[in-house]
């Protein structure tokens, strides 16, 4: 798979950074890194059957259904996704879709993994600032300096290239004598419910009273190819 999505189907460069940025401002989207990791892992973007149902076409991984034909659409069910069949061949959509969904594992992977090193320096950091300093972080990426039990800087931190400033901020803080009346949240408990995934036949009952309500507006005539 490649990382060039401009001649994807489903890519749309205003949804993509948008999805992007709902990253960097703390949406974990890491229910849909598993779900892709489990039904479309790196390299399937071709490891599914099409079989019939009903006269229909219907998309399956193992067992589990990933696209159907339904009145003139095609159906990403997990997704809420649908795309009028005359856009491609429903074996193309399901290539495009695969590769795109990938595309999006990758992202929040890579980006879990880059803010996972970032966390490790700025600890490293502010101990070599003053060794009584202990750092913590809330879903939102923002960081919380404290000396004993007292937040002396905030920060919301995304790269890199922040921990500088966040260096020399904290140092002044600290020559200052500074304390924010600042609270540190506790870290959110409630897990996010996983992705439905679809089964055949036991989901067949679904793909006959689903009802198409065009989430995805994807025109013949905006193909990007």
């Amino acid at each position: 798979m490649t990382d060039d999505l401009t001649g994807n189907i489903f890519y749309r460069r205003d949804d993509r950074e948008h999805f992007l940025l709902e990253m960097r401002s703390g949406d974990d989207f890491s229910n849909i890194s598993t779900f892709v990791d489990q039904v479309y892992p790196s390299g399937a973007t071709e490891d599914f059957d099409l079989l019939l149902y009903k006269g229909r076409k219907l998309a399956l991984r193992g067992s589990t259904l990933i696209a159907f034909e339904k009145e003139g659409w095609t159906v990403f069910p997990s997704f809420g996704i649908e795309v009028r069949e005359n856009v491609a061949s429903m074996r193309t959509l399901i290539r495009h879709h695969i590769a795109y969904m990938q595309a999006i594992r990758a992202a929040w992977v890579g980006f879990t993994q880059e803010m996972a090193h970032i966390r490790t320096t700025i600890v490293t950091a502010m101990r070599d600032v003053d060794a009584g300093l202990s750092v913590c972080f809330d879903s939102q990426h923002n960081a919380y300096v404290l000396k004993g039990a007292h937040v002396i800087a905030t920060a919301n931190i995304v790269n890199r290239t922040q921990i500088p400033f966040v260096v020399d901020l904290v140092s002044e803080n600290l020559k200052a004598g500074l304390i924010l009346p600042v609270d540190v949240p506790e870290e959110q408990a409630s897990p996010v419910p996983p992705l439905r995934q679809f089964h055949f036949p036991r989901d067949a009952q679904f793909i006959d009273t689903y009802r198409i309500a065009a989430k995805t507006a994807i025109c013949a005539d905006e193909i990007p190819f």
